[in-house]
């Protein structure tokens, strides 16, 4: 899948928006005039920097910004909301990109403590739960055909998830379904992108983004290619497609 839109006047808010491909996301869907605001946890100031800072190269600087926030609660879920609505024209589509390192790291289901589990459904699950409810209450008030989509990483053999990983996962489908059941009556799209990836998997920087030739119906993806499918998504183009869980394997690109 590949999408050309332009975003017009429309915001984007990504979640976690420094690891995997959404730095790429946040470069093109800007590129193609969207306002875009990130959040980056604690720590990770630097690589927020380096995302601004490629925008800012690019001439895109008053289109890109970041907060940074740990997302812990649902009142931190509640102010990073109401901090990027004051930065945005409109709030029109969440992208929520999980965890992609932390997948890639094989546990038995014996040597999960129960402070990893929790911690792990907490990340991949409640915080997208509490995180779209507060979206859609957005996209409800501003009569905005919403779109919610989320990136979510496996390893490239899916026995080598960990149950904590398989059992987000599951969940995460859950939620799909019942935001497209409930509001796509209202013309609200909420989607996913599963990646296949190993360790060795690298994905694009700001300079690959005018390189992009993508063909729809592959089973495996350039990292480029991966993220044309995250904004088809975020598009208009993508009215006629809800309640999606698309896993596709990544490939490295020649």
């Amino acid at each position: 899948m590949s999408s050309s839109s332009q975003f017009d006047d429309q915001g984007f808010l990504v979640v976690n928006g420094t690891p995997g491909i959404a730095p790429a996301v946040i470069l093109l869907a800007a590129q193609r005039k969207a306002t875009v605001v990130f959040t980056s946890l604690r720590g990770c100031e630097a690589e927020a920097e380096q995302v601004v800072a490629q925008a800012r190269a690019a001439g895109l600087s008053d289109r890109v910004s970041f907060i940074i926030t740990d997302l812990a609660d649902e009142e931190a879920v509640e102010q990073l909301v109401d901090t990027a609505l004051e930065r945005l024209p409109s709030l029109n589509v969440l992208v929520h990109n999980l965890e992609p390192i932390a997948v890639l790291e094989h546990k038995p289901l014996v040597d999960i403590s129960l402070t990893e589990w929790n911690r792990v459904l907490s990340s991949e699950l409640g915080v997208p739960f509490v995180l779209a409810r507060r979206t859609i209450e957005e996209f409800l008030v501003g009569q905005v055909r919403g779109r919610i989509v989320y990136i979510a990483y496996c390893g490239s053999e899916p026995m080598t998830v960990p149950a904590s990983y398989a059992a987000a996962r599951t969940g995460l489908r859950g939620l799909v379904r019942c935001i497209t059941k409930e509001f796509g009556r209202r013309e609200m799209g909420c989607n996913a992108v599963v990646i296949h990836r190993d360790g060795r998997t690298t994905f694009p920087s700001l300079t690959e983004l005018p390189q992009i030739n993508s063909e729809a119906g592959h089973l495996a993806a350039t990292p480029i290619e991966l993220v044309e499918t995250v904004l088809f998504f975020a598009s208009s183009e993508a009215s006629f497609i809800n309640g999606e869980f698309l896993d596709i394997s990544s490939r490295r690109a020649i």
